[in-house]
């Protein structure tokens, strides 16, 4: 059914754990991650999969000591999921009015181009 799994600190497993429960009450992204991956994988598997997400968040804030942590908010994937409809969408009406769609993120902004100096 499952991969093998190594045996972890079972200490911070259960701090992982109680932050991944009190998160999932809260209205933030951790917490929707949590009620989404709950509905879906269980209760059990969402405590474990938010731990994990949160020991990641923790590394990379104590990495980089500059760093500061910014909720992306309760409605995070319902936005990132209406924008992907939303491209989808008029995609598919863009290809049935016969064209061909190609998509591609914007490159950095080139206002002002350093001018070159000739030698």
């Amino acid at each position: 059914m499952g991969g093998c799994f190594r045996s972890g600190n079972r200490y911070l497993g259960a701090i992982t754990g109680e932050t991944a429960v009190a998160a999932g009450r809260t209205q933030t992204r951790e917490g929707a991650r949590h009620r989404r991956l709950a509905r879906r994988r269980g209760t059990a598997k969402a405590c474990v999969a938010l731990g994990n997400t949160q020991l990641k968040v923790y590394h990379k804030l104590l990495s980089n000591p500059g760093m500061r942590y910014q909720d992306l908010g309760p409605d995070y994937y319902q936005r990132r999921a209406q924008s992907r409809r939303k491209i989808a969408y008029h995609v598919r009406e863009l290809e049935e009015l016969g064209l061909e769609v190609t998509l591609c993120r914007p490159g950095p902004a080139q206002d002002d181009p350093e001018p070159t100096q000739a030698a």
